[in-house]
């Protein structure tokens, strides 16, 4: 009997421990509209381009900003990520750390998209001091917008076009 209740007990543990580790390999890999909900909240923007609204999380905080769209594995086709710096320095360059996903990113200042560096990709097996950088042409952007790659093709969203917040959670 003794035998019995030891083998269940290592059986509970090895159920739990299997549980703790799938659940800590899948947290990162969320939507970014999941995003640690109960950590932090998220304020949510819809941005137009043209005739096309997108519909943001915004990232303000350099703690947000330096997590960005890493370990989310899809974007709906009108979601993404637009990073603030109206009130922070701009970026020198934004890199695919962590990323799953290819990404379009959209350079905003004044209202006008001055870049696009279409089709950044994931590059999971290369050491962060490695990475490509995507440095803007004009550091003093305004704000960053994060899609998904091929979306300023689809939508034909060029340089020169105008950028609107629509709305803000």
């Amino acid at each position: 009997m003794r035998n019995k209740y030891i083998a269940f007990a290592v059986l509970v543990v090895l159920l739990l421990a299997g549980f703790w580790v799938y659940g800590s390999k899948n947290t990162n890999y969320l939507s970014p509209f999941e995003l640690s909900p109960t950590a932090t909240p998220h304020h949510r923007v819809v941005v137009k381009i043209g005739e096309w609204e997108v519909d943001a999380i915004l990232s303000q905080t350099q703690a947000e900003m330096s997590r960005g769209l890493g370990g989310v594995e899809s974007l709906g086709e009108n979601e993404g990520m637009l990073f603030d710096f109206t009130a922070s320095n701009p970026p020198t360059a934004f890199w695919m750390k962590d990323m799953i996903i290819p990404i379009d990113i959209i350079w905003i200042k004044d209202g006008i998209i001055i870049q696009i560096d279409a089709n950044a990709v994931p590059q999971p097996e290369v050491a962060d001091s490695q990475l490509k950088l995507y440095p803007p042409i004009d550091r003093s952007v305004e704000y960053v917008l994060e899609v998904n790659a091929g979306y300023s093709e689809i939508h034909n969203i060029s340089i020169g076009d105008v950028f609107v917040i629509v709305s803000q959670e």
